[in-house]
């Protein structure tokens, strides 16, 4: 079903406006897919972890997304799976899941309120609970001004199953955001945030102006009570939906797929 972007509307610029930050959500609010359960499966195909590891980080996934554990239950299943890994491997599994998994699945209004964003001088700074060796890679290729994150520790040069500066989770992600908008002389009053979850109440209610995108169950009512924009930005042509939506438009009928049918018989010549 094709549903229709929805934005924020930006208030002109005029010279006495105040700087401004805009902070995007990384999973599911700029992209249309949740990347640690694409890094789970990716990391099972490759035969780096096992299907008891998969099925077990799977469901502290889904646990954290419902609503049943916290954030630091699922981090630290995700760090220990690594724990003793080279950084510079890590690295280059990062670039590679990057470039194949994870670069084409931006939603196209995210990419729209963005350019907004930048349009109005505004600085553009993720703001998300992934790793430093996804969040990197996806700010550059935005042209974000800079990045908050969980940094996974690392102690010569293997990783250590620590987050250096704890992690960027829930009161966490204020403290990040709000030492970012400090060191820049902005006030969080001024800021805006997008994001999906309910684990992000607290920067939510942090920043001046909270956006909520495609927001899951509990947002949803939450925004609701607090008279929050809820925005629409539609999902990405990789998106499963999108592509089972193109397979089904370029499949040939299979009456038109067997040459048999495709002749009327009677009107061949007879070979006897």
């Amino acid at each position: 079903m094709n549903t229709e972007i929805t934005q924020v509307e930006l208030p002109e610029v005029s010279p006495d406006d105040a700087p401004v930050i805009a902070f995007f959500d990384l999973d599911l609010t700029l992209l249309d897919c949740n990347s640690a359960k694409l890094w789970v499966k990716r990391s099972l195909n490759e035969g780096d972890i096992t299907k008891v590891q998969a099925m077990q980080s799977l469901y502290w996934i889904t646990a954290y997304h419902l609503g049943f554990v916290k954030l630091h239950a699922v981090m630290d299943d995700a760090m220990q799976a690594v724990t003793g890994m080279p950084a510079v491997e890590m690295m280059k599994k990062s670039d590679a899941f990057w470039g194949q998994e994870v670069r084409h699945r931006f939603r196209p209004g995210a990419l729209q309120q963005i350019q907004k964003h930048k349009e109005r001088g505004h600085r553009i700074v993720l703001l998300t609970s992934s790793t430093n060796f996804l969040a990197e890679r996806a700010a550059a290729y935005l042209g974000f001004d800079g990045f908050l994150c969980t940094h996974f520790g690392v102690d010569r040069g293997k990783l250590n199953g620590t987050a250096r500066g704890g992690f960027c989770y829930g009161r966490g992600k204020v403290d990040k955001a709000m030492g970012y908008a400090h060191a820049h002389g902005i006030k969080l009053e001024d800021c805006y945030f997008y994001t999906d979850s309910f684990s992000d109440l607290p920067p939510l209610l942090a920043v001046g102006h909270p956006v909520v995108v495609h927001p899951d169950h509990r947002l949803r009512k939450k925004a609701r009570e607090m008279d929050w924009p809820v925005m629409d930005w539609g999902v990405s042509p990789s998106h499963p939906s999108e592509v089972k939506k193109a397979k089904s438009r370029t499949q040939i009928p299979a009456e038109l797929d067997d040459p048999d049918t495709m002749l009327d018989q009677s009107a061949l010549p007879s070979l006897l």
